[in-house]
């Protein structure tokens, strides 16, 4: 379980959902609160002025999140940080020099100037940091999720991944995903059947077995944490697998690994996770 959960804040509507989800399912754990003050040109000092502006901004943006989380429940519970720079940047910042081993963050923000969550921020992170990060969007239900999906191939990311939602989510029904890809229909040009592209014939024919056999061993890491897996494999493409069937079967919630296997087995090389935290409809938790 996380020691202290780094919460970006920019008091857009997404930044109060991911404080409140923190909250809710980590009461006992610190949050670092974390506001960046996006670089601004100040051009008073070269004006002949006295420069004061930095030091005002600072001030008064550190008065306003001390303000938040005064007014959040448990706000014993949170510390908190105004950092000036780049958003992405001083989220991985903050986390390089230990300030906490998780994010919960918004799926995006506020518009102009004041912006910190806007899509690929949260993209940045989730590729970039160490930590699991777990992205919220506003829509979802206000409580622990009932089912949650974990896309499954086997690598330890996925293992990782699996382990994850059986701690946090004790209560929820768990289901891991394998997705068989290159589908069935593949069919390569005759120039790369050379090796090692041939054995994918050989592979596509053993596909049902190949799929039984990689869930085996998430329904063995249910067992080794007494819980219980739901297991289900379809052929198509990932990402595209991933999210149909989140939204078919009412999955609240998703942890995925940051990257997965690597040859003819690999469900989530990367971009897969990233597209899943762009396009899924729910919060997802990107584990490492």
């Amino acid at each position: 379980m996380s020691t202290k959960i780094l919460v970006p804040y920019d008091y857009s509507e997404h930044a109060e959902a991911a404080l409140e989800y923190t909250q809710r399912v980590y009461p006992d754990t610190p949050i670092v609160l974390l506001h960046a003050v996006e670089p601004f040109a100040d051009h008073t000092a070269a004006g002949g002025y006295e420069d004061h502006r930095f030091e005002q901004m600072m001030e008064n943006a550190e008065k306003d999140l001390t303000a938040v989380a005064e007014d959040a429940p448990n706000s014993d519970q949170i510390d908190v940080q105004v950092i000036y720079g780049r958003p992405s940047a001083v989220i991985l910042r903050t986390l390089q020099v230990g300030e906490a081993d998780r994010v919960v963050m918004g799926s995006r923000g506020r518009t102009g100037a004041a912006r910190i969550l806007l899509g690929s921020v949260a993209e940045t992170v989730v590729r970039r940091a160490a930590v699991p990060v777990t992205v919220i969007r506003t829509d979802n239900p206000r409580e622990q999720p009932d089912r949650v999906l974990v896309p499954y191939d086997g690598s330890t990311q996925a293992m990782n991944a699996l382990r994850l939602a059986f701690d946090e989510f004790p209560d929820a029904t768990v289901t891991a995903l394998y997705v068989l890809y290159p589908t069935q229909s593949t069919r390569l040009p005759k120039r790369e059947t050379d090796e090692p592209f041939a054995v994918i014939e050989d592979w596509a024919e053993r596909r049902t077995e190949h799929a039984e056999k990689v869930l085996e061993s998430a329904t063995r890491i249910a067992e080794s944490q007494d819980s219980e897996v739901e297991t289900v494999y379809f052929d198509g493409k990932p990402t595209e697998v991933i999210i149909a069937h989140a939204e078919e079967t009412g999955i609240e919630h998703i942890v995925i690994g940051s990257t997965g296997r690597d040859g003819l087995g690999r469900l989530l090389l990367g971009s897969v996770a990233e597209t899943v935290v762009r396009r899924a409809p729910i919060s997802v938790t990107v584990t490492k």
